[in-house]
């Protein structure tokens, strides 16, 4: 999903890690796709095209998984010392400013679930399903999300327990292959998953795990040059867009992950701090741009369009902005002050693979048995 990794300086057993543009680019990308897909979706722009448009905001949001799964198992390298720290600062890194929009959303009863034809429209929000959303559980208690992007966050949660079993299993010797062993075994079971369907996170799957083999490969010998990497980032959007299915967003999430191991960091320049900016306030904008729309375009439809275009980009700058400073910031800096005051980091609570991956392993066999079950009845109908 969608929130930005944070990187402490002073972490005390942190590598020298710097922040690296070509993430804060790919980032940018993935957001700048997003909202502009929503914009097209906004003026009616559900025609069919060559390349197939109407899939660059899922595109968009897959490239987020990618992104995802790679910082976040960087932070784990980085924090070693207690998964509860690493669970805690996630939520108070990504609860705080979803819990946010669903209280403004349910209170204000902003229909923005839905926008089909030009038009928002609203989900039903009892009190469990504003729970469920709160939480980000909708996809396990089957309520709609109460505005459309919040569809990816519950998978960004679940996946928070999946990833410190992955690291533990890379080790810290033949990272690579056990990387793309994972990435295998997720492509398996999202198989599976298209018999069966019960789950979004299978789905989803391999495109997280496309990031934990760019963490597996990410310290190698850079020899592409970084100016390269913007045009290989649009060749795998190309590819995706000419043929977007299921199948084809596992494959270009992988060659985008392993891509983006292969580019030298982009320099100092204008590029590099517009991506950086873009980066910092992205959960902002994932998270505003579909009420910002609604706002500038349909509440004001009887303002001129020039006034309402410069509504939505003075609101898209200043909001997701203002929300940083507000809120994110301070709770990732209570997220850090509450691991101190309870002395997470002492805990040592290591995830251990041996621990958990039995879990791992029955999830994965009971996808594949219900999946060949499902694929076996089938074939008995036909017959």
């Amino acid at each position: 999903m969608l929130t930005r990794e944070i990187r402490p300086l002073s972490a005390p057993n942190a590598t020298a890690v710097v922040e690296s543009p070509n993430l804060d680019l790919l980032r940018s990308a993935a957001v700048t796709f997003v909202v502009v897909f929503h914009i097209k979706l906004f003026f009616g722009g559900t025609q069919q095209t060559t390349p197939e448009m109407s899939d660059l905001g899922r595109w968009g949001v897959l490239i987020f998984f990618v992104h995802t799964a790679l910082v976040l198992m960087q932070s784990l390298e980085r924090h070693l010392s207690s998964f509860v720290e690493f669970i805690v600062r996630r939520c108070f890194r990504i609860l705080p400013l979803s819990m946010f929009f669903v209280l403004i959303i349910a209170v204000l009863r902003l229909p923005v679930g839905h926008l089909h034809q030009g038009h928002f429209y609203s989900v039903p929000l009892p009190p469990s399903a504003v729970l469920a959303n709160l939480f980000l559980v909708e996809n396990f208690t089957h309520f709609e999300p109460a505005e459309a992007p919040l569809w990816s966050l519950p998978l960004e949660m679940q996946m928070y327990i999946v990833l410190p079993a992955a690291y533990a299993f890379l080790g810290a010797r033949r990272r690579a292959v056990k990387a793309m062993f994972l990435w295998l075994l997720a492509l398996a079971v999202g198989i599976a998953w298209m018999s069966w369907r019960h789950l979004q996170l299978p789905m989803y799957g391999p495109c997280f795990a496309a990031g934990i083999v760019a963490f597996a490969l990410w310290k190698g010998h850079r020899v592409l040059s970084w100016q390269l990497w913007p045009v290989a980032l649009g060749a795998v959007t190309l590819c995706y867009l000419l043929r977007p299915s299921l199948i084809s967003s596992w494959l270009c999430c992988l060659v985008l992950g392993l891509l983006a191991t292969m580019f030298r960091e982009m320099p100092k320049g204008i590029l590099r701090r517009t991506c950086q900016l873009i980066a910092r306030y992205s959960y902002g904008i994932y998270l505003s741009h579909f009420i910002l729309i609604w706002l500038a375009f349909e509440q004001l439809s009887h303002w001129p369009m020039v006034a309402r275009v410069g509504v939505f980009l003075l609101t898209t700058v200043s909001v997701p902005v203002a929300l940083y400073h507000l809120i994110e910031s301070p709770m990732i800096s209570m997220g850090s002050r509450v691991t101190r005051l309870f002395n997470l980091r002492s805990m040592r609570l290591k995830p251990s693979f041996a621990m958990l991956a039995p879990g791992v392993a029955s999830g994965a066999s009971y996808l594949l048995r219900a999946g060949s079950k499902k694929l076996n009845s089938a074939r008995a109908d036909t017959t």
